[in-house]
């Protein structure tokens, strides 16, 4: 059975909130403000612009909380069948259409080479359906945490190696020219 808290779905009503007003900044800032940045608008509107964005780590902070109440015991073999069934594999379904429809639109650059890089960025983050960024995101979490829960004890260990992990995981992608900045 599930965990729910009642205040982790508030926390998640105010994320969704806030997801729904960056959605709409884009025609907030062209149509109404007749603005290309909020740099150029005056101060609060870049207060409220970045007050929302926090809506993102909200919810990769309320993902792995739900994840440490109900997965974190199940058996690691199953964890897995199960994400390859209903996120791995509809995320690369989706994928692998958007990458097609790309070149049989844009003809002009295709080749075999392209295509390959195309397939094997989505796993790196860099999805020409870019609405699913979140998803390589998850499931290395998904799939991580299970094992850095059971193979290590300690509580500030276990948080100061998550650190590691993401800065050695940025400076590779810094290096190899994998970061947009």
């Amino acid at each position: 059975m599930r965990q729910k808290l009642k205040e982790l779905e508030a926390y998640s009503g105010i994320a969704i909130i806030c997801v729904v007003l960056i959605h709409s900044n884009a025609y907030n800032l062209l149509k109404i403000l007749h603005l290309k940045s909020y740099i150029e608008g005056p101060f609060y509107m870049r207060l409220v612009d970045n007050l929302i964005h926090a809506s993102v780590p909200m919810f990769i902070f309320i993902s792995g909380y739900k994840f440490a109440l109900n997965d974190k015991n199940k058996v690691y073999k199953n964890l897995v069948s199960k994400k390859l069934r209903f996120i791995i594999k509809p995320f690369l379904v989706l994928s692998t259409i958007y990458i097609l429809l790309k070149f049989m639109f844009n003809t002009n650059d295709v080749n075999l080479h392209i295509v390959l890089n195309q397939f094997l960025n989505i796993f790196k983050g860099y999805n020409i359906a870019f609405q699913l960024w979140y998803v390589p995101l998850y499931i290395f979490i998904s799939m991580t945490y299970p094992i850095l829960y059971r193979c290590i004890d300690n509580d500030l260990f276990r948080v100061i190696t998550i650190i590691i992990v993401i800065i050695l995981w940025y400076n590779w992608a810094a290096l190899t020219g994998n970061l947009d900045t």
